[in-house]
């Protein structure tokens, strides 16, 4: 599958959810964050606590910029294009995930102070040209 996010950040810039697909945990899930760090944009792609596909772009986020994403996930080979920007991982698995938490994590913390602008889903992986082109 594929994951396109259109968001911006209005506040506070520490560990805020985008998006969070889960199984009513943090331990199986498909996200997309503005890292705990402050240091960046952040997907991963977790399955019992274990990473199994991670991408960060290590830029600050600017205040009230936007900013498009796009996740594409199937068995061993994950991308994701932040900003036309294209990162790849060739080897994990995928969680079996049961709902999406919009803004927030499965807790309800981590919430998003922003918006969001458009949240997509394709239920294929789209190629990565793709991804660049939807992202730019």
């Amino acid at each position: 599958g594929t994951i396109y996010s259109q968001w911006m950040l209005g506040g506070d810039n520490t560990s805020n959810n985008v998006y969070n697909i889960n199984d009513g945990t943090s331990n199986n899930v498909i996200r997309n964050r503005y890292n705990s760090a402050g240091t960046g944009n952040d997907n991963a792609v977790i399955i019992g606590g274990i990473n199994q596909a991670t991408f960060t772009a290590t830029n600050q986020i600017t205040l009230y910029s936007s900013y498009k994403n796009a996740m594409a996930y199937k068995q061993d080979d994950f991308a994701r294009s932040a900003n036309g920007l294209l990162l790849t991982d060739t080897s994990g698995n995928i969680p079996t995930v049961t709902q999406i938490n919009l803004g927030c994590s499965p807790a309800g913390i981590e919430q998003l102070n922003g918006w969001i602008q458009s949240i997509k889903y394709y239920p294929t992986r789209l190629p990565n040209g793709t991804l660049q082109g939807i992202t730019a």
